[in-house]
């Protein structure tokens, strides 16, 4: 009971601060994934945590049906109907991708009692896509799924490794396509077109420089797959979206290329000054998407105390 009295019974508070380390130039991350550089604009601290510290966050004990855990399914239901049908698309194909759904929330879940209202939800949004899949053939021809790329990029005469997973991988006439999918979040062809969604610009960034390689050795045509893309999409199969569901730009795609490289370029060269720090959500208009590291950054602490910081979301 006294033990119980002292929890409250505090002689001195002292809020931690926001953490900003400076960690001297040898010891800075030398690497990052394409789906991590805007991770890097809003939370350098995150950035630092995972490849400065290589923290990771535990997986939980029990999974949530979450936009993370839906994206992973969406993910794999694509990747296992396309090995399916590289080529033609079957009669029903809405059927057999429901079906491959359904399959890939069973793979990744012991149970799926909790996510079949979603997979229910999903009949429209699969309608449409495949419908969009059927008219994208007839100009577009597949070529991979989650192939792995990286680029080693020379900044100020030092290396620095840029690294990725392209979720699909198209040949059209006009050059490359380099495909994403969303089941949520807010996409949009401005947003892409003006280098703020960095993830597809720098992926094409490393086809462009022959990075990509194929999981298969024995696929015709490896030494031919490296090239410019004409073509970045977000494809958002969500059930809130009934329109645009696409998030694209196509065409001549050399200067958004070449801002993006030159973005993070910039950015490796503010971070190899020991005077910058790895600062935690230096600005609430710029917050990620997802964030494993509030509890280590001990946010709701800081942001309490720190009037700077009135406008954190936790």
């Amino acid at each position: 009971l006294r033990w119980a009295r002292m929890v409250d019974d505090a002689v001195d508070v002292r809020p931690v601060s926001r953490p900003c380390p400076r960690p001297p130039v040898f010891l800075r991350p030398s690497r990052v994934s394409v789906t991590r550089v805007d991770g890097w604009l809003s939370d350098p601290y995150g950035y630092y945590a995972r490849y400065g510290l290589g923290l990771k966050k535990l997986p939980p004990l029990r999974i949530e049906s979450d936009h993370a855990l839906r994206g992973q399914i969406l993910h794999r239901a694509f990747e296992t109907f396309l090995a399916v049908h590289p080529e033609i698309l079957p009669p029903d194909a809405d059927g057999q991708f429901l079906c491959h759904l359904q399959k890939a929330a069973t793979a990744l879940l012991h149970e799926t009692e909790t996510l079949q209202f979603w997979i229910t939800r999903m009949d429209g949004p699969v309608r449409r896509i495949m419908a969009h899949e059927r008219i994208w053939r007839e100009t577009s021809k597949f070529l991979a799924t989650e192939a792995f790329g990286s680029l080693i990029l020379d900044v100020g005469g030092q290396p620095f490794t840029l690294y990725g997973r392209a979720d699909r991988i198209d040949r059209r006439s006009e050059g490359y396509a380099l495909i994403d999918y969303k089941s949520g979040g807010s996409f949009s062809s401005h947003k892409l077109q003006n280098g703020d969604l960095p993830q597809l610009p720098l992926e094409a960034l490393i086809l462009e420089r022959g990075g990509f390689r194929r999981s298969d050795p024995d696929v015709q045509g490896l030494e031919d797959f490296r090239g410019r893309a004409s073509y970045l999409g977000y494809w958002m199969v969500n059930a809130g979206r009934k329109e645009e569901f696409t998030a694209a730009v196509e065409g001549d795609l050399t200067a958004l290329i070449t801002l993006v490289e030159d973005g993070l370029k910039g950015l490796i060269v503010h971070y190899r000054n020991e005077k910058t720090a790895y600062i935690n959500l230096p600005d609430p208009r710029r917050m990620p998407r997802y964030n494993d590291y509030l509890h280590l950054a001990r946010v709701r602490e800081w942001s309490v105390a720190d009037s700077d910081a009135e406008e954190v979301i936790l």
